[in-house]
């Protein structure tokens, strides 16, 4: 028994579109070979030229699409096979023809078939011409083309002369093109010729109908032949049209009048409505799962799922497709609709959760290493798209509407380490021997105990359900923070015990310390200063709105990341100055006889700030900034205090002043990423020279205060500036 397909059927005209598909089956084909791939076969009218082969799925809809030029009574010859070929004893196919209103697109007057338009030229009588013409909804047929010479004034058209007619001039592929070798016959015709005669044609089908441009009957307008005879020879009226067959324009799509055509799902937020296609006119046309992300509080929230064009009256299953919307929560609770269908959902983060931590990470659950989403199935089946019902059509993604900030901030104001050499004794040693001391301290209570005079910063904070809830972390981190630094500070001194460091003394500031000879001199070294803040939420993606996105911005600081000083004793210089340094121990002997501390010294610090700053977590726009102050400071202070004896009271004073003068440099480098690429940017500025003086005073009870601001030179911001864009 034959097996194979026994005909195929014309499911419908869209446009200048036919679709076809398998209609019958031959008695000996079994149901596996049934939804076998099926080869289409696409022929010319006498079915000898292929033109056409392509292999589609057995339910798909093989399309060809005639175009207006190639309408007509031309015939297409489509089959379908299993096989792969043409059935070479039955004709299994079907004849496919476009129709199309006629019409005369285009005509022209050429020198050769197909050739340019030469209107604007003038030809003699006994010359060859050939007549182009370009129509629609005439493709195979046969038409008549008469010529006739314009009768200038009159009656317009009707009282132009008929000169002679070309017929059955076959129109192939839209075109005619037919060789006009009997000019000189026209101009027998002609009884009073003009210097120039002006020619014209119409276009007449086999019914007798004059076949327009949309507008006119008249084409061709006009072919010019002057008063002129340059041969008495007469050829045959002849069609140069190509004997070729023109391809139509094949496609094919899944055709089943049990269908829908797009999938739209919508919500709203904050007052608007957002709307979503996750399905449009087959372009996903795999029954692959489509996705939708959405951001839902803890409690409900609405979405509304439409399928437009949905109908499965005419469904070709054994069990019908239902034209339904259904919706199925996390919990199996189904929600239904034969038209739109509006259905809750919410986030897998509780409204009574108290520590939200496993969501730190908004799309994850790092608790359960795996996505937070809660997971709502839609289906929506049709024979044309997603006919198995087992399967979900659209998996929606309810993700927490939670947002992260933190701040974190640890640091110290005293130094890392200091040390002095040379220092004579007085104010000046004093005061470096009281700083000294409390660094050394803050160090070992650090080591020892895990607690220092350190300064820390920690806040954790969330919000969720639509700010209705809030979860916040900081202070009961803090001594696990310091606990963990000072395993640090202990893992470094083991370091340093093993190495002999502490045995031989050898730290940075003894190192360079050890190198300077009989000069009072101070160094210090700071700890480096780190802060992070940032922030971070979920947001629908602004390149694909079925999407949502991580959102937020990160900043790492380092403030200072370096920073060191070093305090030169000028009291000390001073008294190598010839002769004044006489003066200068007087002075120093009466000093120290009344109680007076005097201070003057030269300090050069500098320091070296960090900071990377990210504004979105795909990392398109970004900066890496480097702050830098190195500068100079005099700084001359005295101090003095005692008691005045009166006759009349008795009472405490103390009498302080101080006198500062700094100038420093501010250097600052940026290398930033931005929508134009990364770039380079560069500025330093000057603080200028300025005297501060303050004085203060009290006798007793009685107090008083005296500063003055002396500007020596003033600030200057970006001495030098630049940009420069290192890749673009």
């Amino acid at each position: 028994m034959a097996k194979g397909i026994k005909s195929i059927k014309q499911q419908q005209v869209v446009g200048s579109s036919v679709y076809l598909a398998v209609d019958q089956w031959l008695d000996g084909t079994k149901e596996p070979d049934k939804n076998k791939k099926v080869t289409w076969l696409c022929f010319s009218q006498d079915k000898k030229t292929p033109l056409d082969t392509r292999v589609l799925e057995p339910k798909d809809s093989y399309i060809i699409k005639i175009p207006p030029k190639l309408a007509g009574s031309y015939r297409y010859y489509v089959e379908a096979s299993l096989s792969g070929k043409k059935d070479p004893k039955r004709d299994t196919g079907l004849f496919v023809y476009g129709t199309s209103a006629k019409k005369v697109v285009t005509s022209k007057w050429c020198t050769k078939p197909d050739g340019v338009d030469e209107r604007n030229s003038q030809f003699s009588y006994g010359h060859l011409v050939y007549l182009g013409l370009e129509t629609e909804g005439m493709n195979g047929d046969a038409v008549t083309v008469e010529v006739y010479r314009r009768i200038p004034g009159g009656s317009g058209t009707a009282d132009d002369q008929y000169i002679d007619a070309y017929r059955n001039a076959k129109i192939i592929d839209g075109e005619v093109n037919i060789k006009m070798g009997n000019t000189y016959q026209w101009y027998i015709k002609i009884k009073n010729p003009r210097f120039t005669e002006e020619f014209y044609v119409k276009v007449k089908d086999a019914s007798g109908k004059y076949i327009s441009d949309g507008k006119d009957k008249v084409h061709a307008r006009y072919l010019k032949i002057k008063n002129k005879i340059v041969s008495r020879n007469s050829e045959t009226p002849t069609n140069h049209t190509p004997a070729k067959v023109d391809k139509p324009e094949v496609s094919f799509k899944r055709f089943d009048v049990c269908k829908f055509d797009t999938i739209i799902l919508s919500e709203m937020k904050e007052k608007e409505t957002i709307k979503s296609i996750v399905f449009e006119h087959g372009k996903s046309k795999s029954a692959t799962t489509l996705i939708y992300e959405t951001i839902a509080p803890s409690s409900d929230k609405n979405i509304t799922v439409e399928a437009q064009g949905l109908q499965n009256s005419s469904c070709s299953q054994k069990k019908k497709h239902e034209q339904k919307i259904k919706a199925v929560s996390p919990e199996g609770k189904l929600n239904e609709s034969t038209a739109a269908l509006t259905f809750p959902v919410r986030s897998t983060l509780s409204s009574l959760n108290t520590s939200p931590i496993q969501y730190i990470w908004p799309k994850f659950n790092v608790l359960k290493a795996q996505e937070s989403a809660n997971l709502y199935k839609i289906y929506i089946h049709s024979c044309r798209y997603f006919p198995n019902e087992a399967k979900e059509t659209v998996l929606v993604k309810a993700y927490p509407d939670i947002k992260w900030e933190l701040k974190f901030e640890f640091g110290s104001d005293l130094a890392m380490e200091e040390r002095y050499k040379n220092m004579a004794p007085g104010a000046q040693s004093k005061a470096h021997y009281k700083s000294g001391q409390k660094s050394g301290q803050n160090r070992y209570r650090l080591s020892t105990s895990g607690k220092s005079e350190v300064f820390f910063g920690l806040n954790l904070k969330a919000v969720w359900n639509n700010k209705h809830q809030e979860y916040e972390v900081g202070d009961k981190y803090v001594n696990v923070i310091r606990n963990f630094l000072g395993v640090f500070v202990k893992i470094k001194e083991w370091i340093d015990e093993a190495s002999h460091v502490n045995k031989t003394k050898d730290t940075v500031a003894q190192r360079l310390i050890s190198g300077i000879k009989r000069v009072p001199v101070t160094l210090k070294f700071y700890y480096p200063t780190m802060s992070v803040s940032g922030s971070w939420w979920l947001e629908r993606s602004k390149t694909n709105t079925n999407r949502v996105d991580t959102q937020g911005s990160l900043k790492l600081g380092f403030t200072p990341l370096i920073k060191a000083e070093g305090t030169l004793d000028l009291l000390f210089y001073a008294e190598l100055i010839p002769v004044a340094g006489q003066v200068i121990k007087v002075l120093d002997v009466a000093a120290k006889i009344s109680g007076l501390e005097a201070i003057f010294t030269l300090t050069g610090f500098g320091e070296l700030n960090v900071t990377a700053e990210f504004f979105d977590f795909e990392f398109k726009k970004a900066n890496l900034d480097f702050k830098g102050k190195v500068g100079l400071k005099l700084e001359l202070s005295a101090k003095v205090s005692g008691k005045i004896n009166a006759v009349i009271f008795e009472a405490d004073f103390k009498l302080e002043a101080t006198g500062t003068a700094e100038s420093y440099f501010e250097p600052k480098a940026t290398i930033g990423k931005d929508d134009k690429g990364v770039f380079l940017e560069q500025q330093v500025d000057w603080s200028g020279l300025r005297i501060v003086v303050i004085i203060k005073g009290q006798a007793g009870k009685s107090k008083t205060q005296y500063k003055r601001t002396f500007t020596i030179v003033d600030r200057h911001d970006k001495l030098t500036y630049g940009k420069t864009y290192i890749i673009q």
